[in-house]
């Protein structure tokens, strides 16, 4: 019998999956889906609503109570995914479904198995700096929201509906954890960032997501020096 490397294929079919992603994006004009996310994050601005004060209070729980904080914010990671995929589903967005049913059940094995940490005191500046502006803008997201955008993007902006604020979120997250970090579920959120911050910018005119980009080079630059060492 022929000995499978489980790590090996969990690492190539998430490659695969991306790269379907990635290709399904392309199939689609870009008005075409500009029109379908505007139509979802003002569908779902009441939710959007209520998400703007439960995920403040589940991070602001995870920050300060440390023995809680694992699984505060790893399940945190879990259920935006979640929430973004079955949005996905409803609204027939298979390349944000594939995306964020795998970083759902990705975060979902990390937080049951605990193979995640978030030491705050082991962080460093450009850690916490860039944490900080994938969850500000996660939350404060400046596109796919009706005027007065700065006031709207504070109280529902589509946080846990619209791939580009919720991967923002996953990754100024993502950017807390310390050793031992989840590499499958960091390089997964992190490249699948990547392309729809470059996505985002190039073809749908959301200048925002260059927070995307930043967030997601970080983490693949920092998992790659882990990597190294």
């Amino acid at each position: 019998m022929v000995a499978f490397d489980k790590s090996k294929l969990a690492w190539g079919g998430a490659a695969v999956l991306l790269a379907v992603s990635v290709a399904m994006t392309f199939m689609k004009p870009p008005a075409e889906i500009s029109a379908v996310l505007a139509g979802i994050a003002h569908d779902l601005r009441l939710y959007s609503g209520g998400l703007h004060v439960a995920v403040p209070v589940v991070l602001t729980a995870g920050l300060v109570l440390e023995r809680f904080r694992s699984r505060l914010l790893a399940g945190l990671i879990a259920y935006l995914a979640l929430s973004a995929a079955v949005v996905s589903v409803l609204y027939g967005l298979p390349p944000n479904t594939l995306v964020f049913s795998a970083i759902f059940l990705l975060g979902a094995r990390v937080l049951l198995s605990g193979q995640i940490a978030f030491d705050l005191t082991a962080l460093g500046r450009i850690d916490k700096g860039v944490a900080t502006l994938g969850l500000l803008f996660g939350f404060w997201y400046l596109h796919w929201v009706e005027p007065p955008i700065l006031l709207n993007a504070a109280i529902v902006s589509p946080l846990g509906v619209v791939n580009c604020p919720t991967l923002l979120m996953i990754c100024g997250l993502l950017c807390l954890a310390t050793p031992p970090r989840p590499r499958l579920l960091t390089f997964f959120a992190a490249f699948a960032t990547l392309h729809f911050g470059l996505f985002g910018i190039f073809f749908l005119g959301a200048y925002i997501d260059v927070a995307l980009v930043i967030c997601a080079l970080f983490l693949i630059w920092r998992e790659w020096q882990t990597a190294r060492i």
